[in-house]
């Protein structure tokens, strides 16, 4: 009986420190490229890398199509996001909720 209530302790023990928040660095504003890298994922090392880097291009270089639109802007939000909801372990669906 007192191994079993040993076995209880510490499986609630381990579910607590599961449970804790997770410290995920946000990317910077100058340097995207190197806060999008495997290093700055932390605890995420087991997801894929290329899910956090920005979509290739056809057209290289700084057009006015992509000032006009603000790519680097929007790739770095959608990073930000992303991050948002791996670190407070939000499922993506509340995303599409009309209350956010």
């Amino acid at each position: 009986q007192f191994q079993e209530l040993k076995r209880l302790q510490e499986e609630a023990d381990l579910k607590i420190k599961q449970s804790e928040p997770k410290d995920v660095p946000l990317p910077t504003r100058g340097n995207s490229q190197s806060s999008l890298g495997a290093s700055s994922l932390g605890t995420f090392g087991s997801l894929r890398q290329e899910a956090f880097e920005p979509r290739k291009r056809k057209a290289m270089g700084n057009t006015a199509l992509e000032k006009a639109f603000n790519l680097q802007a929007r790739d770095d939000l959608q990073a930000e996001i992303a991050r948002m909801f791996f670190s407070g372990g939000l499922p993506f669906h509340l995303a599409r909720n009309s209350h956010y």
